[in-house]
């Protein structure tokens, strides 16, 4: 789309925050106009944002812990439990199973909407007083160490992944199985230390990589299988560092060459490559990268079967959408979302599910026409988790909105200080690294709490262990591990030994936080 002259810009703005300059096109007005709610028969116009897109993603993400876990006591029953909340947070947290039989419901908790203060003072008081969910994830089997997971099973330190089973460490990994250490994963099996995959199987070390099977050590390959280092191929087999073999010169290079000991780092790949900034496939006018099966999508990255979409981040399937980050299925019509599933015309809330039009409301499900709303299950017409019939819920929400306008809220996500995490907590402290002077200068919270170390009876240095997986015995599961970067200490579980063992892979020597990082700075 050529910006100036079809989608000509109406307005150059300041943002209020990072002062970077930063354009408003026609086709955002006219998205703003088609959002904006009506309610008691008068419309309340949108403003254009007073924020660049980088600072409203930031704000967003600084709602959305996903891989700190902590030991805390459930409030309701007493017993240990493992949740996103650390001990020192001033919520009431139960546990999952607690929290589904609790007769106290949200509504319970309900406020007026004191019209001497701000938005921002009246909300913080209720989303205080609402108990909380352990962990937000749903419909998971023996997967107590994961994190705004679903339909998951036997996984381990995992988050923001679906419908997977047997898959270890970390993020963002949908219907595969039997991955570890991967990122960005998708309908894949068998695969190890990776990201960015596509319907791969049986394939360790490989980056932006679709339809691909038996790689290692690849970089942005499609229709491949047997490559060793390659780098840049469509429909090639047998390859190693992008030269043709044949099937039994490769096999018999392979076997007698020590792969695991002569790797390459990736980036020596990537730094090869003629296409160092990924796009996707399948797609129609769009910019950015990590864009697959979609069609009018600007700004950002990770989005899957989409259209017409705006500033948005990790986004699966749906259409018109603006600002929007790790929304899934059929969602549309939405502006300013964070953590989102099958959703219709809702603005500036954070999970939701199964929901339309609700405006500034969190942690719902199963609603419709909420109105700054904590916890809720199966409601309607409600605001501050208070029940109103149609017209009373119309009428005070037009009166919020109003006062909201002459407060200057209106028109943005959730204030900072709203999040009950620490930035330093959250996603927006990978993607945006504040100290902690900067985030408080910003409005963000900063979390100072430190989880008691573990201690181990026994511990081995990454430097003293075995160079081969067939040398490491069952006695490696009751040592703990001193990361070769950090000095943190990790252990193996089980389940990874025999994926280890399967495979022919050694034992990590990174604490799997730092091979988190790693993973991430490869997407930059």
């Amino acid at each position: 789309m050529n910006k100036q002259i079809d989608d000509p810009i109406i307005e150059k703005k300041t943002c209020a925050i990072s002062g970077k300059e930063f354009s408003v096109f026609q086709s955002d007005l006219d998205f703003y106009k088609q959002i904006s709610p009506t309610f008691a028969g008068e419309k309340f116009a949108i403003p254009a944002p007073r924020l660049c897109p980088e600072e409203r993603q930031r704000r967003r993400l600084a709602f959305r812990n996903e891989r700190n876990l902590y030991r805390r006591t459930c409030d309701a029953s007493g017993k240990q439990m493992i949740s996103i909340y650390s001990p020192d947070k001033p919520y009431k947290v139960y546990d999952q199973k607690i929290r589904l039989l609790d007769s106290r419901d949200p509504m319970d908790y309900w406020r007026e909407f004191d019209f001497s203060q701000t938005f921002v003072e009246n909300f913080r008081m209720l989303v205080q007083d609402v108990p909380k969910k352990w962990l937000v994830s749903e419909y998971n089997e023996n997967c107590e160490y994961t994190s705004i997971c679903g339909y998951c099973k036997d996984c381990y330190l995992i988050s923001a992944s679906e419908r997977s089973e047997k898959c270890y460490y970390w993020n963002l990994i949908q219907d595969s199985n039997n991955i570890v250490d991967g990122s960005f994963i998708y309908n894949s099996s068998h695969v190890y230390n990776s990201v960015n995959c596509h319907n791969c199987f049986n394939s360790k070390y490989v980056l932006n990589c679709k339809d691909c099977a038996d790689c290692i050590q690849c970089y942005n390959l499609i229709w491949c299988s047997f490559c060793y280092q390659c780098y840049d191929l469509q429909n090639q087999k047998y390859c190693i560092n992008n030269k043709q073999y044949s099937k039994e010169e490769y096999l018999e290079k392979m076997s007698t060459e020590q792969w695991i000991l002569t790797l390459s780092p990736i980036s020596d790949l990537i730094l090869k490559s003629a296409h160092t900034v990924y796009e996707g496939y399948n797609n129609e006018n769009v910019s950015w990268k990590y864009i697959n099966n979609s069609k009018d999508i600007e700004n950002w990255f990770d989005i899957e079967k989409w259209e017409f979409v705006r500033h948005s981040q990790i986004v699966v399937e749906g259409r018109n959408l603006y600002d929007c980050t790790n929304v899934y299925i059929e969602n549309e019509m939405s502006l300013e979302i964070m953590s989102a599933l099958t959703s219709r015309f809702n603005l500036y809330s954070w999970f939701i599910y199964n929901c339309n039009n609700c405006i500034y409301s969190l942690n719902i499900a199963d609603s419709n026409n909420c109105f700054g709303c904590d916890g809720l299950r199966n409601k309607s017409y409600c605001i501050f988790n208070k029940q109103y019939t149609k017209d009373e819920y119309e009428k005070t929400v037009a009166r919020i909105i109003k006062h909201m306008q002459t407060t200057g809220e209106r028109g943005e996500f959730f204030h900072p200080s709203i999040s009950p995490f620490g930035y330093n907590e959250t996603v927006a402290q990978e993607y945006y690294p504040l100290k902690k002077e900067q985030s408080h200068a910003l409005w963000y919270q900063r979390s100072d709490y430190e989880a008691p170390k573990p201690s181990s009876d026994k511990t081995i240095q990454w430097s003293d262990l075995p160079t081969t997986i067939q040398e490491v015995e069952d006695t490696i599961l009751q040592y703990a591990i001193a990361c070769e970067i950090t000095g943190r200490i990790f252990r193996v579980q089980s389940q990874e030994l025999v994926f280890y063992r399967k495979h022919n892979i050694p034992l990590p020597r990174k604490y799997p936080d730092q091979r988190h990082l790693d993973r991430l700075a490869l997407r930059k």
